[in-house]
């Protein structure tokens, strides 16, 4: 199985309750979390728009809603502590490399609204492999 693009996440980590932010998004995103932890707040968000399909699209779409909260919610997002575009990626069994570029324009709109990008690569399910392994040795 190749190496595949699964999603994008935004992560906020904050000293305020994100939820009127969230409720701003309510209608162009999915909420995977949204609660306090260890004394801030963590807020993880995901798009529901099928038709976004790649990093760049993904984090584009989330830079325009962060760029039309009104000036309480973008003074709630300007004091996250941490604002973090997470890619992930599923790790396949291929032997063979992946390359996914993030445009120039699409850092530009992570930078703009003060966010950064990570890459998460996750391991394929431990079940899936025996499967594979099993029909192999067939």
């Amino acid at each position: 199985m190749k190496i595949q693009y699964l999603n994008t996440d935004l992560i906020l980590k904050s000293p305020n309750d994100l939820t009127p932010i969230v409720n701003a998004f309510a209608h162009n995103v999915i909420v995977l979390h949204n609660d306090k932890r260890s004394g801030y707040y963590y807020t993880v968000f995901e798009s529901m728009d099928e038709n976004l399909r790649h990093p760049n699209s993904v984090i584009t779409h989330f830079a325009q809603l962060v760029d039309s909260l009104n000036p309480d919610e973008r003074r709630l997002w300007n004091e996250c502590y941490s604002k973090t575009f997470d890619i992930g990626y599923e790790g396949g069994t291929a032997h063979q490399s992946y390359t996914d570029e993030i445009r120039a324009d699409t850092l530009v709109s992570a930078a703009h609204i003060g966010a950064g990008i990570a890459v998460t690569v996750y391991p394929m399910c431990k079940d899936f492999l025996e499967i594979i392994e099993m029909q192999s040795a067939l």
